[in-house]
């Protein structure tokens, strides 16, 4: 079951437990059960968004950043700045047995940097705001500068680029 639908369900629940005849049959009063549903509506909410924040893992890990200075023939000042990523190995699976659903869930799930087009865009995006933070740690383009060119490899992307 989804997060949400917990959350639906819940507040289906409460709603149901405030109306009058809920109270009528409990016998109590309806103070001391609205506070006591409150007191374990927030002990619920807060055991779900502890279950629900649970961080993955990242799904690569940067492995190099390197900055390359020159001058060209004009004399401007241009730079390429090449990220590159921990290749992963891929998991094995036990062939003796058949898949369960979660496993084959999660096999099929699995996302290897080399074949998906959004962890090398999101590896692009990182890239640009490391590439930022670089920049002003060397204090290279005090003013702006601009990206020409962005060059993919297999486990790194390097972006091209000049000082305006």
């Amino acid at each position: 079951m989804r997060f949400i639908d917990l959350v639906k369900c819940f507040l289906i629940f409460y709603e149901n437990s405030r109306k009058q005849s809920f109270f009528d049959r409990l016998g109590t009063h309806k103070k001391q059960i609205e506070t006591k549903m409150k007191k374990y509506t927030w002990m619920l909410l807060l055991f779900l968004f502890g279950c629900a924040s649970q961080q993955e893992d990242a799904p690569f890990e940067i492995n190099s950043k390197q900055l390359y200075k020159k001058l060209d023939g004009q004399g401007n000042k241009i730079f390429a700045y090449v990220v590159s990523v921990k290749a992963s190995s891929r998991k094995s699976r036990n062939s003796d047995r058949p898949l369960t659903r979660s496993e084959f869930k999660r096999f099929a799930e699995q996302e290897y940097f080399e074949e998906s087009n959004s962890l090398k865009l999101e590896l692009e995006n990182q890239a640009v705001a490391l590439l930022k933070a670089e920049l002003e740690q060397q204090q290279y383009c005090p003013d702006k500068y601009e990206i020409d060119n962005v060059v993919w490899r297999d486990l790194s992307v390097q972006l091209r680029g000049r000082c305006l």
